[in-house]
């Protein structure tokens, strides 16, 4: 086969085609491409220039550095007693509104007793284990919970109302949380004091429930394996005795006026988890 046969049926290589293919004009544009890459990182800072952390923006504040964020016995102590702060500051706004008859009253004094001689014996736990007491309110159910719910009694068609569901919310949330606790606490003493602190929530619990609904709230249907159905106007009705064991569980609250819609505000309140511990870091 002759030389000039070879040379018509040669396939270009892919060698070839990509030579073919990047012609002056294509060097000229990756070139300047790469220039101005270049001129970008350069401005950015490497490793030659200042620091190699990653750019900012602005003149924001750098973010705060948090503490250890380990859940010891401190902390669920320290968390409990918020909620005991919270429930007092849940308490001076119902007694601010004036609408709770006299012995409704009572009842809120007696219960706000009971939160301060709460809070103060969960001080004493504190420091007798190496920590330092927390005397607010628990930040994050005050945020999310505390403050649209009072924000909501604002035009409401009937404050008593609204206030003693809450208190039934607030009651069941802090015996929750102390049934909760008593299966994280590592100290057996410290369950101990959690259990006996919890008796006295749950007591609370029943009480408002019948200040709530009489007698009639006094035990769940789920306690005979019978729905609970809500109340004709739509309110979850608040029983003393829930269930058949004790339960930790999320308290649906509902309060305020009816919307156009015919819906009324609505939270779901939960025991404390991460996002809501007070950890030894923070502070009032």
């Amino acid at each position: 086969m002759s030389d000039h046969t070879r040379s018509s049926d040669h396939q270009p290589t892919s060698v070839e085609m990509l030579d073919h293919a990047i012609d002056r004009r294509t060097l000229l544009r990756v070139g300047g491409l790469t220039v101005s890459l270049g001129a970008i990182v350069a401005a950015c800072g490497g490793a030659s220039l200042g620091s190699e952390g990653p750019g900012r923006i602005g003149v924001a504040a750098p973010p705060p550095t948090l503490g250890p964020s380990d859940v010891s016995d401190i902390v669920l102590l320290r968390t409990a007693q918020s909620l005991e702060y919270t429930a007092l500051e849940v308490y001076d706004l119902a007694a601010a509104t004036g609408s709770l008859t006299a012995e409704q009253r009572s009842l809120v004094d007696a219960m706000t007793a009971d939160h301060r001689r709460h809070a103060a014996a969960l001080s004493q736990l504190i420091v007798a284990a190496g920590g330092q007491p927390y005397t607010c309110a628990n930040p994050w159910i005050m945020r999310r919970i505390v403050e649209p719910v009072a924000a909501a009694l604002e035009g409401t068609d009937d404050v008593t109302r609204d206030l003693l569901n809450i208190a039934y919310a607030i009651e069941t949330l802090a015996a929750s949380t102390y049934q909760l606790f008593v299966g994280m606490l590592d100290d057996p003493q410290l369950r101990t004091a959690a259990l006996e602190i919890g008796a006295d929530e749950a007591r609370h619990t029943a009480a408002v429930a019948i200040a709530i609904g009489g007698l009639g709230a006094a035990l769940s249907p789920a306690l005979f394996d019978q729905e609970v159905e809500p109340a004709p106007d739509g309110f979850p009705i608040n029983y003393a005795v829930p269930s058949r064991f004790g339960e930790v569980r999320a308290n649906d609250l509902t309060v305020g006026a009816e919307s156009p819609e015919g819906g009324r505000f609505s939270v779901s309140i939960q025991t404390p988890a991460e996002n809501s511990y007070v950890y030894e870091y923070m502070s009032c």
